[in-house]
């Protein structure tokens, strides 16, 4: 009987120092992982801005009125911004409180816009007056 108590007291003994182990562990596992988010977003954000640029250079070679659709898919946050040749996009983290800001310029002008979104975020570019017009889909 007092083998199987002994064995029964070893047993909680190991489950407890496994749960110790595993609550010491857990925070910077869940940091780890909020940053490896964070790292590709901005990755995807970047890839976005860049496909905005490009798409907007474009539209202003081609005639009034032609048009062209992109999309995004982000876990995170992000705000976009655009205005005259500048183009942003705002990639925040709110487990971490950390925001990523990314800029670019382009030949191109647009048409005051911003838009937040999360998941799924699809845009319209036209070409309006000499302008892209960007436009939530």
């Amino acid at each position: 009987m007092r083998q199987k108590a002994q064995l029964s007291l070893e047993y909680l003994l190991l489950i407890a120092a496994l749960l110790a182990a595993t609550a010491i562990i857990l925070p910077s596992i869940t940091a780890f992982h909020n940053n490896a988010m964070l790292a590709i977003e901005a990755g995807k954000a970047k890839a976005f801005i860049e496909k905005i640029k490009s798409e907007g250079e474009k539209l202003m070679v081609f005639e009034e009125g032609s048009s062209s659709e992109i999309s995004a898919f982000p876990s995170l946050e992000w705000r976009l911004k655009a205005s005259e040749e500048r183009i942003e996009v705002r990639v925040e983290s709110k487990a971490l409180g950390k925001e990523k800001v990314f800029e670019r310029r382009a030949n191109a002008i647009f048409e005051d816009f911003e838009a937040e979104g999360k998941e799924k975020i699809s845009l319209r570019l036209r070409k309006e007056g000499g302008k892209i017009l960007i436009v939530n889909n």
